[in-house]
């Protein structure tokens, strides 16, 4: 099953709003469910329930560790242009999240510090994954993704051959390979 960082989402519903598409699921972290997912594709925000304060905490712990892996380079640009919106935004994290560290607090995590940042990295691996299993089942040995473009590899070519071919795209060989940094 598809994870980052020990967070994964199950029960998995897409649906079709008037802004685009959206899904509604169960998020989990460690094994343990902690909440529940919905975007309804209808211009507001998402809606995140959580199960307790803890549960929230963790999750925010987690998404913050995503984002120093994985940060907006779009929006570190942006803070950089705008260094008042910067310093707004981190003061308002800091009051609303005081359990995360003041070192914690950078351009690359306020960047990304969103639930919807990590879930969209999610939803896009959990695609992939279903795709793998599509192509593995016909015989294929590994996909490559590269932004929406998939690619499937048949039995006769080696790892190398694979590796080579693929150039920039995310590889995947098994299912292992979906479970992606794995340490927090």
């Amino acid at each position: 099953m598809a994870k980052i960082m020990n967070f994964q989402m199950k029960n998995i519903k897409t649906l079709t709003g008037r802004k685009g598409y959206g899904c509604t699921a169960s998020l989990y972290l460690d094994g343990k469910r902690i909440g529940t997912y919905a975007d309804y594709a209808d211009g507001g925000p998402e809606d995140v329930e959580y199960i307790s304060k803890e549960a929230e905490e963790a999750m925010m712990k987690t998404i913050i560790a995503y984002a120093k892996k994985v940060p907006n380079k779009f929006v570190i640009n942006l803070y950089q242009k705008r260094p008042e919106q910067y310093k707004k935004e981190c003061e308002w994290f800091r009051k609303t999240h005081p359990y995360i560290p003041e070192e914690d607090i950078t351009k690359e995590t306020m960047a990304s510090n969103s639930i919807v940042y990590i879930v969209s990295g999610f939803l896009k691996l959990y695609d992939a994954e279903r795709q793998f299993k599509k192509f593995s089942k016909k015989g294929y040995i590994a996909i490559s993704v590269e932004g929406n473009q998939i690619f499937a590899y048949p039995p006769n070519y080696s790892k190398e051959q694979v590796m080579a071919e693929a150039g920039n795209g995310n590889v995947y060989f098994s299912l292992d390979d979906f479970n992606i940094m794995q340490e927090v």
